[in-house]
């Protein structure tokens, strides 16, 4: 969104904010937000303008040690599990690549619960068929928007069960 209509959200919300640019203080701006957190604990929003921020280069590129795609960590996971392990995956590319990865290898899918159309909810849904089914592992294979989108079901899962396993 332009600047202009973000800042009109905001005073619809009644959210106070400040515009950053590349004149403003940003301690002055930190401060005032840090002030704002702390007497009216609430919402403070910090609009930052296009090309405030100089461009950034790494001065020493790493070299590449070997990275997996996304398609062949998932190979690997479901090579590497047992044959009563049950995954869960969540919506979009990784569900597609555990059937594809699945056919590829004929394991079949009755181990698998590809959650097409649930972005988020693969941890939930996980934890469910964990606490059924004690005696197998369930691993997660999950994205990072969608572990964030329900973050709060880490720590529960973790608490609840022992034989869930979330791999990102």
């Amino acid at each position: 969104l332009p600047i202009y209509r973000q800042e009109a959200l905001l005073q619809a919300s009644e959210i106070p904010y400040v515009v950053l640019d590349a004149n403003s203080n940003v301690e002055e701006i930190l401060g005032t937000a840090k002030t704002h957190f702390s007497s009216a604990k609430k919402p403070f929003a910090i609009l930052i303008k296009r090309d405030t921020f100089d461009g950034y280069k790494l001065a020493n590129k790493q070299a590449d040690i070997g990275t997996l795609s996304r398609e062949e960590a998932i190979e690997t996971i479901l090579s590497s599990i047992g044959d009563k392990d049950i995954v869960i995956s969540t919506t979009g590319m990784p569900s597609r690549e555990v059937f594809e990865s699945r056919a590829r290898a004929k394991a079949g899918h009755h181990r698998d619960f590809l959650t097409v159309g649930s972005m988020g909810h693969a941890s939930a849904i996980a934890a469910g068929i964990a606490l059924q089914k004690p005696d197998r592992n369930v691993f997660v294979v999950d994205g990072d928007g969608a572990t964030i989108m329900h973050l709060g079901n880490l720590p529960i899962n973790g608490m609840l069960t022992e034989n869930g396993k979330s791999l990102l």
